[in-house]
């Protein structure tokens, strides 16, 4: 699946790779897929950019859901040198390009599972006092990954409040810092209609989930 928006001076391509999905049973209630962004803004941003990432849902006019993994290239227009596409092309290569693309996150599964696994608060008292100690326990996490600036305390009460309502585990004793970031990232693609910020904030939850699991392997 894909979509393509261009006009005179602008570029917007959507990709959609829809075979072999990344299946976390137990931990996730959707399969994630890939998807590659490319665009090219010749005013505004003044850049050639890729964006590629994992992710669990869109929508008809191509809002983004679940984003995971996001890796973020840019090149701007300003610079001299083999120009833009060339040196988004080198970047690319260096990065790993379509074949490290092709290929699940080693530690995706890892990582899921110790978020899933992250009790931020316990589901007892009311929905206020859940919300505020998620809020207390991520802004830590947030610290150490130094994504405090982007995960603010605001957003991360809305994410809280989503994650009750629509990530909450059957049966659960505690919301966990998985549900926590799936919040996360459903809200920040939809707060706002900047994409440079979602992916911001998808780049902070990445970083979030990445620390609190290497938090949790020193600790073993």
């Amino acid at each position: 699946m894909s979509g393509l928006f261009s006009s005179d001076r602008d570029l917007y391509c959507f990709l959609i790779h829809e075979d072999r999905p990344l299946r976390l049973d137990g931990v996730h209630p959707r399969p994630l897929l890939r998807g590659l962004i490319l665009r090219n803004s010749e005013v505004g941003g003044v850049a050639l950019r890729v964006q590629t990432f994992w992710f669990d849902g869109w929508c008809t006019n191509h809002m983004i859901f679940g984003a995971r993994e996001v890796v973020d290239l840019r090149e701007s227009h300003r610079h001299g040198g083999d120009g833009p596409l060339a040196r988004l092309e080198a970047a690319w290569r260096d990065w790993g390009g379509f074949s490290r693309l092709d290929s699940p996150p080693l530690a995706a599964e890892a990582v899921a599972a110790s978020a899933a696994q992250t009790a931020l608060a316990p589901l007892r008292g009311g929905r206020r006092e859940v919300i505020e100690e998620a809020v207390t326990r991520t802004r830590l996490l947030a610290a150490r990954a130094r994504a405090g600036s982007v995960l603010r305390v605001p957003l991360l009460r809305d994410a809280a409040a989503r994650a009750l309502e629509s990530y909450r585990a059957p049966g659960s004793a505690h919301l966990s810092l998985w549900e926590m970031a799936s919040g996360l990232t459903e809200t920040a693609w939809q707060r706002t209609g900047y994409a440079s910020e979602r992916h911001r904030v998808d780049d902070a939850v990445g970083r979030l989930l990445e620390v609190s699991h290497r938090l949790g392997a020193d600790a073993r």
